[in-house]
């Protein structure tokens, strides 16, 4: 049987992508593999807090507020719902996962018409708080930790816009700071601000800053 020559089965690198898939996506391997990390570590905190949970007490919030994003020089704002789940793991230290759905909108003139930007993101957060227990109904705190949003952006009315319209699923983080009124042993008011940014991939093939900022106020309750 007859062999065919080197030539005819050397292989072209690009040809062990799939079709359809840009090279600028090729090279953006390592930003894919540090986002399913960060999907990967938040997935699995949730799915093992019922083990924590048997370490300490315990508590579950409602929260809800105003929330402002801002990317490619665009600011939208609008409100945020969630629920979050909180382990004391000691008197002063609080490990926490939430789940945020937030929406916002803004409109501009452009090009002498009134055009409508929109920006909608669904978080799934973990990290760690810190309580500074200086009295037993005024607790101050900060935290911080990483974050998993899948966006939808759409600032395509706007031509200049460097995001365009963009969706998907990116990693980040957050961090927040706030005070607790305990307003008895299973109740608890909880002003805040929170922060946060994630990598969002932009209408020119690279990435932008999906920042989010806002007051949220938060209802709990001790489990």
């Amino acid at each position: 049987m007859p062999i065919a020559p080197y030539s005819a089965l050397r292989i072209h690198p690009r040809s062990a992508f799939p079709r359809g898939c840009s090279f600028s996506e090729q090279n953006n391997w390592p930003r894919n593999i540090l986002r399913a990390l960060a999907l990967t570590l938040v997935m699995l905190t949730a799915a093992t807090a019922p083990l924590w949970a048997a370490q300490g007490d315990t508590r579950l919030g409602l929260f809800f507020g105003s929330t402002s994003m801002r990317a490619g020089g665009k600011t939208t704002t609008g409100s945020a719902l969630g629920v979050g789940w909180g382990l004391e793991i000691s008197e002063a230290l609080v490990w926490s996962i939430a789940a945020i759905r937030a929406t916002t909108d803004a409109t501009e003139t452009v090009a002498g018409q009134e055009v409508r930007f929109t920006a909608d993101t669904t978080t799934l957060q973990t990290g760690l708080t810190r309580f500074f227990r200086n009295s037993r109904s005024f607790v101050p705190f900060v935290g911080a930790g990483l974050s998993v949003a899948s966006y939808d952006v759409d600032f395509s009315a706007d031509p200049n816009s460097e995001i365009g319209s963009s969706s998907g699923t990116a990693g980040g983080v957050f961090a927040r700071a706030g005070f607790e009124f305990r307003m008895s042993p299973s109740f608890t008011i909880i002003p805040q601000y929170q922060f946060s940014a994630h990598s969002i991939r932009n209408d020119q093939g690279g990435s932008s800053t999906l920042v989010s900022d806002g007051l949220l106020l938060t209802l709990r309750l001790a489990v």
